[in-house]
């Protein structure tokens, strides 16, 4: 299998781990904290195993077994190539995996031998958005409220502060070697001097009701510091870190300016850059802002070194090229400039695994899932994985017939898999022959899927979910399978400014359908009261509406029982990003007299639910018997009474729900695919 990270190529390949009989590297972590920040749930353990190793299944007990890691490997969240302590090349990395950003690989490009640093301080499932190498040599991230420089030349980590933001999300050097970092949600800025090591926070500059992403900052010879804030209120926010002094530049609608990146001129002021067509540049310079001429001449940007999400340093100090350090195929590459000859060499990591987005049961007996960068199928009867490259993030997935439908973040996608027959591509768009194969893409009415669903027979396929970025309102597309028509409908002509979040199919062709009031990654919640609602998916027409349960900020999950009631998950808490997990209540509505049948609380009980992008708390076995998943607990639910009785307290955490499979409950804890058989 290829899956270069530094150019995300992809081929037909595939890699198989095959059982053996010990797992590798076991560390004991605390892991049990599911929402970042606050760490009250079971601690647990986390496996370590070297990267892409074999694994096997182990018994847990009560009924437990751990299959093992899913996607054994990390992502890269930032790479530089630096000179060691001897002079040498080197080359760092930012390893994240499902626990966040978790440490600093440091690799020899020419015999691949490589150290692991550790982050200093927990990353609370948090990663870098931003790195940066600076002219001395050093490296920087910020993330999970924590800043840190990295020296090669120790090597290890020389300076690490606390701080008040959260994740970077752009980065500079300025001209006397200073760090300036920016972080969301609410504009956080430090600043960091190498030389003296003065650290200072200046706290949040621009709270606000939502998420603000910062994507660029530049500094004028005046000393003010300008950062680019995108999405739902896109600005500029002039700060001058002396007198504390604070403006902003907002973009007025009638007069188009290029917008979102800032550089700074050879004259000293700043400019901003985007890709609007035709508009003008804005300049700053001392904390105030004036639009320039479209017709003049470009200002000349000065040399400097900033920070980004996909930093990738690939000219090493020696004059050399690095030509990728893939950390699927755990390999190093550098390239000869005389002979133009590449040097591969093999390198080693650690890691607990990437974070499972989804799993669900196969129609072909296997157990699918995804990890961002793969698709990973598990064969329970020969205990054996697959791994495959994948086209964008499985948000969620449902299977119809032979086939299994997928959302896919970013742009909606939507995505048809027949794994009974060959895997021939990722599922590029226009890939016609592909398996899987690209059906649609639905950005930015749908960015973020949360529910796909075939309904009609299988006739027509259903897509719901958050809308684009600094958006409000998601929408739900509709695909006819036979004649490859579609229809997208927008948050208008379904809940206004909120997203379906959930969708059945009741017994008599309509659509039930439970929204929520969170909007795109970056917008703001206008809705203070989630919705269900009933349509008819022929005419698209809503045939009834309701609050049903007043205060509700989201009906997370639904599920048609055997006799045609609807059982359901309902949180009363708005949509927080940064919170991965919630309470909820249990409903029960009769969709023919459109009531409310029954509510109870589950938390005092069975605790809090794990947040996943494609819910899959409800595990509805081919009995027609109803599960519930909660972190710690798995509970049945009882059909005439609605009474909720806990099976099985989980020796891990449920972080990835859940499909039934042969006897079997599968779920992940975060990186891990474990299952339940259940009791007869």
């Amino acid at each position: 299998m290829k899956l270069l990270i530094n150019s995300f190529r992809f081929s037909t390949g595939q890699l198989r781990l095959v059982k053996t009989g010990t797992l590798v590297c076991i560390s004991l972590l605390f892991a049990g904290c599911i929402n970042p920040g606050k760490c009250n749930s079971k601690s647990s353990l986390v496996h370590d195993v070297d990267a892409m190793s074999e694994q096997s299944t182990v018994k847990l007990g009560k009924g437990f077994f751990d299959h093992g890691v899913a996607s054994p490997q990390a992502e890269m969240r930032g790479m530089v190539s630096v000179s060691d302590g001897a002079g040498e090349d080197a080359v760092l990395a930012l390893l994240s995996d499902y626990r966040g950003g978790y440490a600093i690989l440091m690799v020899n490009p020419d015999t691949g031998e490589s150290r692991q640093f550790s982050m200093p301080f927990n990353p609370n499932f948090s990663t870098a958005f931003s790195s940066l190498l600076s002219s001395k040599n050093r490296f920087y991230v910020e993330f999970s409220g924590n800043f840190c420089e990295f020296d090669p030349e120790l090597p290890g980590f020389s300076f690490h502060a606390k701080t008040g933001g959260g994740n970077a999300m752009s980065m500079l050097e300025d001209d006397e070697g200073v760090i300036w970092s920016a972080s969301g949600p609410h504009i956080n800025l430090v600043a960091f001097n190498p030389t003296t090591k003065e650290f200072n926070d200046y706290g949040m500059l621009l709270p606000r009701g939502w998420v603000q992403y910062p994507n660029s900052i530049a500094k004028d010879n005046k000393g003010w510091i300008y950062i680019s804030i995108g999405f739902a209120e896109p600005l500029t926010l002039m700060f001058n870190p002396e007198t504390q002094e604070k403006n902003t530049f907002k973009p007025d609608r009638s007069q188009p300016v290029a917008f979102g990146g800032l550089y700074t001129g050879e004259d000293g002021s700043v400019y901003s850059s985007g890709r609007r067509r035709g508009g003008a540049q804005v300049k700053f310079f001392n904390g105030e802002s004036s639009i320039l001429d479209r017709s003049g001449p470009r200002p000349i940007p000065r040399k400097a070194l900033t920070g980004r999400q996909d930093l990738k340093g690939y000219n090493l100090p020696s004059g050399r090229k690095l030509t990728g350090l893939d950390l699927g195929r755990s390999i190093v590459g550098v390239r000869d400039p005389q002979t133009q000859q590449v040097k591969h060499s093999k390198i080693k990591y650690t890691t607990a695994g990437s974070w499972v987005m989804t799993l669900a049961a196969s129609p072909n007996g296997t157990i699918v899932g995804n990890s961002g960068p793969h698709t990973f199928i598990f064969e329970p009867k020969s205990e054996t994985w697959t791994l495959r490259p994948s086209l964008r993030q499985w948000n969620t997935i449902a299977h119809t017939g032979d086939l299994l439908l997928v959302g896919a973040y970013t742009g909606g996608y939507l995505i048809e898999w027949n794994p009974f027959i060959d895997w021939t591509g990722a599922g590029f768009e226009g890939h016609k022959g592909d398996n899987p194969r690209f059906l649609v893409r639905s950005a930015s009415v749908i960015d973020r899927p949360h529910k796909v669903l075939a309904i009609g027979g299988g006739k027509t396929f259903v897509m719901s979910g958050a809308p684009g970025y600094g958006r409000t309102g998601g929408g739900m597309l509709f695909y006819n399978s036979e004649t490859e028509e579609q229809e997208l409908l927008n948050h208008m002509a379904l809940s206004p400014n909120r997203t379906v979040m959930s969708i059945v199919e009741l017994d008599d062709g309509k659509l039930l359908c439970g929204t929520s009031t969170r909007p795109g990654s970056g917008g703001r919640r206008t809705e203070d009261e989630a919705e269900l609602f009933i349509m008819d998916p022929v005419t698209k027409q809503i045939e009834w509406r309701s609050t049903l349960l007043p205060g509700a900020h989201e009906y997370t999950e639904l599920v048609v029982a055997p006799d045609g009631k609807v059982f359901g998950l309902a949180c009363f808490t708005p949509w927080d990003p940064s919170v991965l997990k919630y309470d909820r209540i249990f409903f029960v509505f009769d969709p023919v007299e459109h009531r409310l049948l029954h509510k109870r609380d589950t938390v005092s009980t069975f605790g809090q639910q794990p947040y996943q992008q494609g819910p899959r708390n409800f595990v509805k076995t081919d009995k027609g018997e109803i599960y519930v998943l909660f972190i710690n607990n798995i509970v049945k639910v009882n059909p005439k009474n609605y009474e909720l009785k806990r099976v099985a307290n989980t020796p891990l955490p449920i972080v990835t729900g859940g499909d039934y499979l042969d006897g079997r409950i599968f779920f992940s804890d975060g990186s891990r695919l474990i299952s339940y058989v259940l009791p007869d």
